[in-house]
């Protein structure tokens, strides 16, 4: 089966070759919503996620800019608010769009006929410009998960370049703003909505298993492949990026995953039990592309839930 690509903003990094916007950097992001808002920037010793937070409170006391009209204390809910602050990370991203590298080698190289589709955990998609259509109506009604959270799960695009690549947007997309994960409220809600997706996963697995009547990893690939590589008849309960993430080799690049990343690590445990049954060597692998000067270099060294470190270098 072709691996699955997830890029982070290292990825804007490798291509841009510097660290120091928006694209690049949350904090710069977190900034830059600030001085769109006219509110006071929030201190740096916060995560990004606090931060997040923080503007959000800061522009319901004190007020705050948003499409040139003055929006007065007190006068909005906070969920109103973040939605404002949302459709601005939208514009400040997509001010990079017209100064992107996008036919560059680098930037295309997610494209390339070996890859079976790519995870973006970034909120744009710089690299195809902006006229693809958003694919993000959901193929099964999930009553539990609520609308914005559905979306995030489905979102995907598909480019004229390779017509069998997928590419999902777990984070949510400046397409969509309504569905950047940015805030707690956000993070919260992901982890619910992965075990929901999950064990509809798990359903058809079942019911395949049945079908061959045993459990037997090559054999139902063969069901799988076809499930994941196409776009035509795809079983509503496979089609979203939590099966590609579950059932592909994975390659992380320009992505952290740090411990705070809980909704991706409960999936990467889940995945390590799925394949603890069958021996090392058959195993899809699951790769992290990492400095060789890494601070996290010892923690990688342990392969926490499978996941192996190769150095960096590599990802050209």
């Amino acid at each position: 089966m072709k691996p699955c690509l997830i890029i982070g903003s290292g990825f804007h990094r490798w291509v841009l070759g510097k660290d120091s916007s928006g694209l690049t950097n949350w904090d710069k992001l977190i900034e830059s919503v600030a001085d769109n808002l006219k509110v006071s920037t929030p201190s740096a010793s916060m995560n990004p996620v606090l931060r997040w937070e923080k503007i959000l409170e800061t522009a319901s006391l004190d007020g705050y800019e948003y499409q040139s009209n003055w929006i007065a204390p007190h006068t909005k809910n906070i969920s109103d608010i973040e939605s404002d602050a949302k459709k601005i990370v939208a514009l400040v991203i997509k001010e990079f769009e017209y100064r992107y590298p996008d036919k560059n080698q680098k930037s295309q190289s997610i494209f390339d006929k070996s890859i079976g589709s790519v995870i973006s955990l970034n909120f744009d998609n710089l690299w195809v410009k902006t006229n693809y259509q958003l694919s993000n109506k959901p193929p099964i009604k999930i009553t539990e998960i609520e609308d914005r959270e559905s979306r995030r799960i489905h979102n995907h695009i598909i480019s004229d370049k390779n017509q069998n690549l997928k590419i999902w947007f777990p984070n949510g997309t400046v397409q969509d703003p309504d569905t950047i994960r940015m805030g707690l409220y956000d993070y919260g809600a992901q982890p619910f909505a992965l075990k929901k997706i999950f064990g509809y996963i798990k359903q058809y697995e079942n019911e395949i298993e049945k079908l061959i009547g045993k459990d037997n990893w090559e054999e139902y690939e063969k069901y799988l492949i076809p499930q994941l590589e196409g776009n035509q008849n795809v079983d509503p309960r496979l089609n979203n990026w939590v099966a590609h993430f579950l059932y592909r080799p994975l390659y992380f690049a320009g992505v952290g995953l740090s411990e705070s990343e809980i909704g991706l690590w409960w999936l990467l445990a889940q995945r390590a039990r799925n394949f603890a049954k069958l021996p090392k060597e058959k195993r899809p692998k699951t790769i992290i592309l990492v400095k060789n000067d890494s601070q996290r270099n010892l923690f990688w060294s342990n392969r926490p839930c499978g996941v192996s470190q190769v150095p960096a270098v590599r990802l050209s």
